[in-house]
């Protein structure tokens, strides 16, 4: 009957955990594209604020939920039943269930929050070694040997079993801890190399023209296409735009120069096809006005970077 009991209550914290939880995930996931657009472009400054206030939201969810269970549980516990004849011992378990199994709720909370962060920012062998920890590596062998271990020593095994979860989610918080100071030093060396790489010799700068051709030439792997834009821009006596494209939307959009280089080719095939501000048609749009103005500039010589495609129209163009 005890065990029975026991069991029977121990539903109710769970619901609660659920509950708790699922509130949670609603912020994290609200944050989801923020966290990648930033990624993606390279701005890792708003990724570590986006990531402190869903924490700080987080962190909140689980302190107030915490309140409530050692406050007042039986606000979650009478809705369910009093126990009847046996209500002393079903309100005493069940108290205890809430103060004890969920003590460490808000740990709960914040490791459900890191493995959606790690999803959301490309990490997810991050993320399943967060929920991997907390739910299956600790949880599970703590219902098993707490109460054996407890048990042996001459201790009540069913209010042992309620130090499971706390212990899983003390071990599974470190194990969180440590790979988001992982993650966020891994992005602050990203932010070093992005900045060694802005120092290059890669002009961000437009360069000198004169009247002439918009010539185009498509970037084919092996078709030595850059030793052929180079020998046509000099023989023309006009500037030849590579790498520099890139350099220049960067500087003039704000977007890393490596994620303009990801998903500009992407850009001018779904340009025509997508009308929001999403990254692909940021990138496309961040492109295409660095390219309108090398062309309005004069004649160059430009290899890839979607120009026969961004400059679609344009009366001196040659592809």
């Amino acid at each position: 009957g005890c065990a029975f009991l026991a069991g029977l209550l121990l539903a109710l914290p769970v619901g609660f955990l659920l509950l708790c939880l699922n509130i949670v995930v609603g912020i994290v996931l609200g944050g989801q594209p923020i966290l990648g657009y930033n990624i993606g472009a390279g701005k890792y400054g708003r990724v570590r604020k986006t990531w402190l206030y869903i924490a700080l939201s987080t962190l909140a969810i689980g302190l107030l939920f915490t309140l409530i269970n050692e406050i007042y549980p039986d606000a979650f516990i009478l809705p369910f039943g009093d126990g009847g004849e046996e209500r002393e011992l079903y309100m005493e378990y069940g108290r205890l269930t809430f103060r004890l199994f969920l003590s460490l709720v808000t740990f709960t909370c914040l490791i459900k929050m890191s493995a959606i962060f790690f999803q959301s920012v490309g990490k997810p062998v991050y993320a399943t070694i967060t929920s991997l920890t907390r739910d299956i590596v600790c949880f599970i062998p703590a219902v098993l040997l707490i109460p054996l271990i407890v048990t042996a020593n001459g201790g009540s095994g069913i209010i042992a079993l309620l130090f499971a979860a706390p212990v899983a989610d003390a071990i599974a918080i470190l194990v969180a801890s440590f790979l988001t100071l992982s993650y966020f030093k891994a992005i602050k060396r990203a932010e070093s190399k992005e900045r060694e790489k802005a120092m290059e010799e890669t002009p961000t700068s437009f360069l000198p023209s004169r009247p002439g051709p918009i010539v185009v030439i498509s970037r084919e792997h092996g078709a030595q296409g850059k030793a052929v834009g180079m020998a046509i821009a000099k023989r023309l006596g006009l500037p030849f735009y590579s790498k520099e494209v890139i350099a220049l939307a960067a500087k003039e959009s704000g977007l890393s120069d490596s994620y303009l280089s990801d998903n500009a080719p992407v850009a001018a095939v779904v340009s025509s096809l997508y009308l929001d501000k999403s990254p692909h048609a940021q990138a496309y749009d961040a492109m295409k006005e660095v390219l309108e103005k090398i062309a309005s500039l004069g004649g160059a010589v430009i290899l890839g970077r979607g120009a026969n495609y961004l400059l679609k129209g344009h009366d001196n163009l040659h592809s």
